[in-house]
């Protein structure tokens, strides 16, 4: 069965996608080398606080964190770490889900350091 969204539905989903948008073009200029994978996520969190957005994963089944950080061979949804410094060459998976206004934006880019 499709369930077909309705217009306001449409509309709450296209907020939440601008604000996730946002957030990642803001990382594009935040991630180089020498970034410790911790302050992605302390970004990441006040972009999407400050945008009138919920990082909607917080709190599921426990989940602590804004968005999820993998580095280079991790698998996807590893935990932002302190302590664990980026370096040129790494890649890194940013994920998140975000919900504005009830729309819920979900999304994952990957960002070559350096």
């Amino acid at each position: 069965m499709i369930t077909l969204k309705s217009v306001n539905e449409i509309k709450e989903m296209s907020d939440a996608g601008k604000v996730m948008s946002g957030m990642h073009h803001m990382l594009r200029g935040l991630i180089k080398p020498g970034l410790d994978t911790w302050d992605i996520e302390v970004k990441c969190r006040a972009f999407i606080e400050d945008h009138g957005a919920i990082a909607s994963q917080i709190g599921f089944e426990g989940f602590k964190y804004a968005v999820t950080v993998s580095v280079n061979n991790e698998v996807a949804h590893a935990f932002p770490r302190k302590g664990l410094i980026l370096q040129n060459g790494d890649l890194v998976k940013v994920d998140s889900v975000i919900e504005k206004n009830h729309g819920l934006a979900d999304s994952a880019w990957t960002y070559r350091v350096g």
